[in-house]
């Protein structure tokens, strides 16, 4: 009997000891996968493209990451940038871009090592941009200053360039040729001709031209921005103002504003500058007083345009005609001419008095007119629509639940700008007013009303 007692304490002591020892070997095991090197992700992205690299570990577990380029720690901002799933997004990427990035915890795991590689294209000849190939652009430059060609190529690596002048080699110190770019300083006018930049590689090469024209004392006509002056209509006393702007000019310029007394036509117009210039311009427009003016500067993008801007402070029906910006150097004039309607209200001003909580309508009737859209102004700004104002189908101004901030006057214009309709809105009889002080209500709504 005690024999099978101590086989049986004898396999349950091995059993043990067989069960220590698979958990050391498991806890071995899971330290040395957490130690050894991942496998490396090739990953390939085209030029300008966006690159998502994913860094995450198995369950989902959440952990500070640190991504490190080449061995040294990638700095994030607007072109790299660690979305919330924890990837590392690479946004216009190029050949920069590219190399081993490796993704680690802050105690200096290895979760993921991804190769970025630079997509060079089909194997071929390199290739230009379609508008660099297909269309040989012109430059037009002034002697003694400096232009620079380019002529940026893709292709299958390694790519060479070399630049042709009129079909053959360039030679001189003037010409410096890096790459794809070609600077030329001192322009002089036997520099004029054809630029070419060939693009080679083992597969063949692809042309980019230019053609430089370079003149020596360039004498060119003005140029207004069309389009300005524009047509602009107002009532009477509100303000004007007309713009005009000078498109290219290597000269100075002089700008002049001008109100015809009759209806100009193209010879007059060229005849502006002979009829100042001999003051012989009375019978036919009047010079507009300098003080007037504004100078303006216009962003188009790449540069700057200088302008000047009129102002009419005031306007009445003797403002109203044509007028004319004149802009002048020695190679000529520019003359840009646009028309300024002034409109005279001839209506009457309704006045409204609403009780408080009540709804007000208000009308805007336009004679000959039936299908238009109004504009209603309070005070002077636009009225914003919404569940408290609105315009119904008769094209009347709707306010629900009128308070003291809805006090004013209101005017209906058209499209164009014109006075259809005044209005002024007053309180009758608010009840938060004791009869002792109606006469302070009235007298704070008289003083309200003749503000405006």
């Amino acid at each position: 009997m005690l024999q099978p007692r101590i086989q049986n304490m004898s396999s349950f002591l091995v059993s043990k000891q067989l069960w220590f020892l698979l958990v050391i070997a498991a806890v071995a095991t899971i330290t040395q996968a957490g130690t050894t090197k991942s496998n490396v992700t090739v990953m390939t992205i085209m030029p300008g493209g966006v690159a998502k690299l994913p860094c995450t570990l198995e369950g989902g577990m959440y952990f500070n990451r640190i991504w490190l380029k080449n061995g040294i720690r990638v700095k994030l901002d607007r072109h790299r940038k660690i979305n919330k799933k924890g990837s590392l997004v690479i946004r216009s990427f190029d050949r920069n871009d590219k190399g081993i990035y490796v993704c680690k915890t802050n105690k200096g795991r290895i979760i993921q090592r991804i190769l970025l590689r630079y997509y060079k294209g089909i194997k071929g000849r390199p290739l230009f941009r379609r508008f660099q190939s297909e269309v040989i652009r012109v430059r037009v430059s002034v002697v003694n200053k400096r232009v620079k060609f380019e002529c940026k190529a893709e292709g299958t690596d390694p790519l060479s360039y070399h630049w042709l002048k009129d079909g053959k080699p360039l030679s001189g110190r003037k010409y410096k040729a890096d790459l794809c770019k070609l600077r030329i300083k001192n322009l002089v006018e036997s520099d004029a001709g054809t630029y070419t930049c060939v693009a080679s590689n083992v597969y063949g090469n692809s042309l980019c031209s230019y053609r430089l024209l370079v003149v020596k004392n360039p004498v060119i006509k003005p140029s207004l921005q069309p389009g300005f002056p524009k047509n602009t209509p107002k009532n009477v006393g509100e303000n004007a103002s007309m713009e005009c702007f000078d498109l290219f000019s290597s000269q100075m310029v002089h700008f002049r504003w001008l109100m015809w007394l009759t209806k100009p036509n193209k010879t007059l117009e060229k005849d502006v500058y002979k009829l100042i210039s001999n003051n012989n311009y009375t019978r036919y427009f009047e010079l507009v007083n300098p003080s007037h003016y504004e100078s303006l500067r216009k962003d188009v993008g790449n540069r700057f345009l200088s302008g000047v801007r009129m102002n009419l402070y005031n306007v009445t029906k003797k403002n109203q005609g044509y007028y004319s910006c004149v802009m002048c150097h020695r190679g000529g004039c520019a003359v840009n001419t646009a028309n300024l309607t002034v409109f005279q209200y001839n209506g009457t001003t309704t006045v409204m008095k609403i009780k408080p909580g009540k709804t007000a309508k208000m009308p805007c009737i336009m004679n000959g007119l039936k299908h238009f859209e109004p504009n209603w102004l309070k005070d002077g700004k636009r009225v914003e629509m919404g569940w408290k104002r609105k315009i119904n189908r008769k094209k009347l101004l709707v306010i629900k639940s009128f308070e003291s901030s809805d006090v004013g006057l209101y005017v209906c214009k058209s499209h164009s700008g014109r006075i259809i309709h005044k209005t002024i809105l007053q309180y009758k009889d608010h009840p938060s007013c004791p009869r002792s002080a109606k006469l302070i209500c009235a007298c704070r709504l008289d003083l309200h009303t003749s503000a405006m």
